[in-house]
């Protein structure tokens, strides 16, 4: 059953680091899709479409305090209306993001939020940054890094049967540190 609802993720998440990798741009309705991909996904696990939406609502709130602090800390530090949107982080990068808040409960979307932007990170240094840190920068394909790391990061916690819809795995963890 889980690879009913797994194919369509799939599918998706290549087509958008296909679209990202060959044109740096991604068609915007496969992030809906994707959205509507993660709804189906976390109403498997959870049987629940108020859970669904309560956990999309804590994920939502957390990437917009997360981008207004970034558009606060530009703002001060350019001293002028400054858009961050297309010149430090792309639209579809946002609209990646915002799609993926409904496959995870908060501390899960953290963690994979923290884990994809390491993982893009190391992509890029290692296999796309052939020029040296002194020349002009050139834009890192997020999104299309992001969704490859989603697959990963959904079969892995499927093999190790771990529910990312809910904290119940993570917090105990969290909370004997």
């Amino acid at each position: 059953m889980f690879l009913i609802f797994f194919l369509p993720v799939l599918v998706l998440s290549v087509w958008i680091f296909y679209e990202d990798f060959s044109s740096r741009a991604v068609n915007w309705i496969l992030f809906p899709l994707l959205a509507v991909s993660g709804i189906f996904m976390s109403l498997y696990n959870l049987n629940s479409f108020a859970q669904v939406l309560k956990n999309a609502l804590y994920n939502f709130g957390f990437l917009i305090i997360q981008f207004l602090l970034l558009k606060i800390y530009f703002q001060f530090r350019k001293q002028q209306g400054f858009k961050i949107i297309n010149k430090k982080i792309g639209l579809g990068d946002i609209l990646f993001l915002s799609a993926s808040c409904f496959y995870f409960s908060l501390l899960n979307f953290l963690l994979f939020y923290i884990l994809s932007l390491i993982f893009a990170l190391i992509f890029y240094l290692f296999f796309f940054k052939k020029k040296s840190f002194a020349q002009p920068e050139e834009t890192v394909p997020l999104a299309g890094l992001q969704s490859i790391f989603l697959i990963i990061f959904i079969c892995t916690n499927k093999a190790c049967s771990i529910n990312i819809t809910m904290d119940d795995w993570l917090l105990p963890k969290l909370l004997s540190l």
